[in-house]
């Protein structure tokens, strides 16, 4: 076994120097005192074999081989001499140079000193990957290669020998030549790595006493004894060096603690195999493209099902992958470290093993391949994929859907639960010629509705209207309420400018000059007084400084003197109902039941009780397994709730968190029941009908509320059924359930060609809790990976930006975030073309900074030293 510990840069003399002084040493020739050279070359004898090992030179040299070392003046050997037992050699004659730096550092202009016999000593048996500047950092070497030795480009001392192998000095003349030489082959078929490199010989038989710190003994004697004459320019740094190693104990990459890495990596290895063979069946009925991401989940899986920190910190500190980026490829990166430590300890390690299912580079080829499948090839501009929530606008707005498209939109996301086909076959139209005329590619994308668990309908509010007049500070009227008042049936336009209108007897109307005052009680039995101050064609305007409710019973009067015929009262016509919603605190009690239960507030009972709201929910088969002491969340978590009662098919539930003065709960709005087990199919009638429509159109569907596998193969049936099995399938996470059998949901989806999975944040948030929403959108990203399955990351990106113009510093670093994905999705809004702008500008920015867990160093030209103007330190 060979090891590299530096890199030879050739030199070549123009001619060959016969003088006892080599031209380019820049010192008088001269002996070095002849301890040093001793000592130096390493005479002393081990204490028995194998406890120790020499790095350095050995054989016999039809040339001049000189250990170049500063502050060490010397001369070149004469000629024709033998190699004595001093380590001393002869027979040299100068051919040309080849210098090896193992640091980087030339000290050659500061002399040289001769002998062969110098070099540093490693403690295990074996040779070792070595670092030459850890080593000796101020060391260089120059051999003066022989007419008949090696290529000048690389050094081979010899080949590692055994207790049992050549006797002593069996090699020594034999001259310096690579293995391919040695063996009669080029020097192209050597094995050596790239670049070229020094590669050095271990002998257990012929070794020097040791110690545990070996490495460093032989650059210690050289500061101790030495150091003045070597480094005097970096004394201090080099004495710091050596006692930081001193202190320092061991190295990492020695000892048992290489073992026994080994041995718990080798397990940590068998526990991944054996959960492979227990998960065969699973991966065997994949879509053969999936078979290597299959078995990678399953190897990831089995991985993190294992608490392997502190095996992470100490393959950390020997400067090894700590496992913490192998998502995509378990086996490999698991493979590599076992083999860079095997070569450490000198054991023969295969580079690649059978059982990886996929490499680094093999790894990522499949995800881009995968995300290309189901969500079209990314823009060059933008690595990441946009998907946009498309507006029912989009089916008349054309110019709306080209803006999109041209901004950066490559996939449009149709909402199966809202508006119809028609909308939705408008809006695949707007889109598909947007695309076509903008020669960009833009797949569409449809979500079915699912079973959602929404609340039902609510009892309509009581009809009256309402005015007030605009108050200060101190509740004083600085501006008075406008009341128009019109004819029964008839309205005065949307350019009339009032704070309500009211509609009257158009006789009764026909009477009034301005100045009448006309008079009321409203439905708190207020007196309410209008003055009229305006008449016109349409009716009258009136002004009132008093806050006013007005109900249908309501009756107006009219207090002029001056009428002698003619009606002085008139009714009020028509007034819309209030709002159909419940208003909810802190401690009430509301009714949850099924859907035929109309929502009503909260009302007085018999004998001064409070009977308490009630309302309806979508999903009756969610209230059977309802139990006292789950929670309940309304409209995405704002309004929370404890199952106090359960009952006849409904719970009462009271209220835990809502605001202090009240949160109106409408129609229509998201029930969540995070500690329910709800065991409702994914897939729906309407979904099936709407399946039936979407393979038409669409180029992937996405199923919403998916808890378990049986709901994926329900899909996949499904789609099999329609001849639609090309199509894409997007798995949304955005439950519990979900969430908990995530590998088992992957391993099912990969049965399909293509398939992806969308993190929706929304409802998983609320009922995984928002302190943990990080974690898990996290783990959901790692998961995926490890499936090599694309991912959309979805809800509330950039929705301030969307919605008002203007985003929140928070959304900026969420949309960045979203470059880890393959795909990220934005939801309508006003201002969407311009959210779509800005999304592309960050993830653009942030793919040269990050991919993936991975920090990509790129360039900073925002921070230079050079040219900092810093001020002087005080003293």
């Amino acid at each position: 076994m060979r090891v590299v510990v530096g890199v030879l840069e050739q030199e070549c003399d123009a001619e060959e120097q016969d003088d006892d002084t080599d031209p380019d040493d820049g010192v008088a020739a001269g002996e070095p005192p002849e301890n040093a050279l001793d000592e130096l070359s390493g005479r002393r004898r081990a204490a028995g074999p194998g406890t120790g090992q020499r790095l350095g030179f050995r054989g016999r040299f039809r040339g001049d081989c000189r250990h170049r070392l500063a502050g060490f003046p010397g001369r070149a050997v004469g000629r024709d001499r033998r190699r004595r037992d001093d380590g001393r050699f002869v027979d040299c004659r100068v051919h040309r140079r080849a210098r090896l730096h193992l640091a980087g550092i030339d000290l050659s202009r500061n002399g040289s000193f001769r002998g062969c016999r110098t070099g540093f000593q490693v403690p295990q048996p074996g040779a070792q990957q070595l670092d030459g500047s850890a080593l000796f950092p101020n060391l260089i070497l120059e051999c003066l290669q022989a007419r008949g030795g090696c290529d000048g480009n690389r050094i081979l001392a010899a080949q590692q020998e055994s207790d049992d192998g050549a006797a002593d000095g069996a090699d020594d003349g034999a001259p310096f030549v690579t293995d391919a030489a040695a063996q009669g082959g080029s020097e192209q078929e050597s094995d050596e790595p790239h670049g070229g490199g020094f590669y050095a010989r271990c002998r257990p038989r012929r070794s020097l006493l040791i110690q545990q710190h070996s490495d460093f003994r032989h650059q210690d004697y050289i500061v101790r004894s030495h150091h003045g004459r070597l480094f005097p320019a970096i004394r201090k740094q080099e004495q710091s060096v050596v006692k930081g190693r001193e202190g320092a104990g061991q190295a990492p990459w020695e000892g048992e603690d290489v073992e026994a890495l080994i041995g718990e990596l080798f397990a940590l290895k068998n526990g991944l195999l054996e959960a492979q063979g227990d998960q065969r069946d699973a991966v065997a009925a994949v879509h053969p493209e999936h078979v290597a991401g299959a078995t990678n989940l399953v190897h990831y899986v089995a991985l993190r099902q294992r608490d392997v920190r502190s095996l992470q910190d100490r393959l950390a500190r020997m400067g090894l992958s700590s496992l913490g980026r192998a998502e995509s490829h378990v086996m490999a990166n698991l493979d590599k470290v076992l083999g860079l430590l095997h070569r450490l300890c000198g054991r023969p390690w295969s580079v690649m093993s059978a059982d990886e299912p996929a490499g680094y580079n093999s790894a990522r080829r499949l995800l881009a391949a995968h995300a290309d499948a189901l969500l079209g090839a990314a823009p060059p501009a933008c690595p990441v994929r946009i998907m946009v929530t498309m507006p029912a606008e989009a089916a008349e707005d054309y110019g709306l859907v080209r803006d999109m498209v041209l901004a950066g939109m490559t996939c449009a996301r149709i909402n199966c639960a809202h508006d119809g086909e028609p909308v939705w076959q408008a809006i695949a139209d707007n889109v598909k010629r947007a695309a076509a005329e903008a020669g960009r590619s833009c797949r569409i994308h449809m979500d079915l509705g699912g079973p959602k668990l929404r609340t039902g309908p609510v009892e309509p509010g009581p009809a009256v209207l309402k005015w007030k007049p605009g108050r200060d500070a101190l509740g004083r009227v600085i501006r008075p309420a406008r009341i128009g008042l019109h004819p029964f049936g008839e309205s005065p336009g949307a350019d009339v400018p009032a704070d309500a209108h009211l509609g009257v007897d158009g006789e009764w109307l026909a009477q009034l000059v301005t100045g009448d005052a006309v008079e009321f009680v409203d439905a708190r039995g207020a007196h309410r007084r209008l003055d009229i101050v305006d008449v016109q064609t349409w009716g009258c305007m009136a002004e009132s400084s008093r806050t006013a409710y007005v109900v249908p019973e309501t009756r107006l009067t009219l207090s002029s003197e001056r009428l002698v015929h003619g009606r002085r009262t008139s009714g009020v016509g028509d007034i819309p109902p209030g709002p159909a919603v419940l208003k909810l605190h802190n401690g009430e009690r509301i009714v949850l039941g099924n859907g035929g239960l109309t929502g009503r507030p909260a009302a007085p009972g018999p004998e001064g009780a409070t009977r308490p709201a009630t309302i309806g929910c979508t999903l009756p088969e969610a209230l059977r397994r309802i139990h006292v002491g789950q929670r309940v969340y309304f409209d995405d978590g704002r309004i929370r709730g404890v199952v106090r009662g359960v009952s006849h098919g409904k719970a009462e539930v009271e209220i835990t968190r809502a605001r202090e003065e009240g949160d109106r709960l409408a129609p229509d709005k998201g029930i969540n029941l995070p500690d329910t087990d709800i065991d409702v199919p994914a897939l729906t009638d309407t979904d099936r009908a709407d399946l039936a429509f979407a393979v038409t159109v669409a180029d992937s569907i996405g199923l919403s509320f998916v808890r378990s596998p049986v709901d994926v193969i329900l899909l996949q049936e499904a789609l099999r059924m329609l001849g639609a099995e090309h199509l894409g399938i997007v798995l949304k996470i955005e439950n519990r359930a979900a969430f908990g059998q995530l590998p088992e949901l992957l391993l099912t989806a990969m049965r399909s060609r293509c398939a992806g999975l969308m993190i929706a944040r929304g409802d998983l948030a609320v009922e995984i809790g928002y302190e943990r929403l990080a974690e898990v959108q996290e783990e959901i990203l790692w998961c995926a990976e490890a499936a090599h399955m694309p991912v959309i990351w979805a809800t509330q990106v950039l929705e301030g930006l969307a919605k008002t113009g203007q985003p929140s510093r928070a959304e900026i670093t969420d949309a960045a975030m979203g470059e880890r994905a393959e795909c990220v999705m934005l939801n309508k809004g006003p201002h969407i073309v311009e959210a779509i702008e800005t999304l592309v500008g960050i993830v653009s920015r942030m793919a040269g900074h990050q991919h993936k867990k991975q920090s990509w160093l790129r360039r900073l030209r925002s921070w230079d030293l050079d040219d900092a103007d810093l001020p002087a330190p005080t003293r």
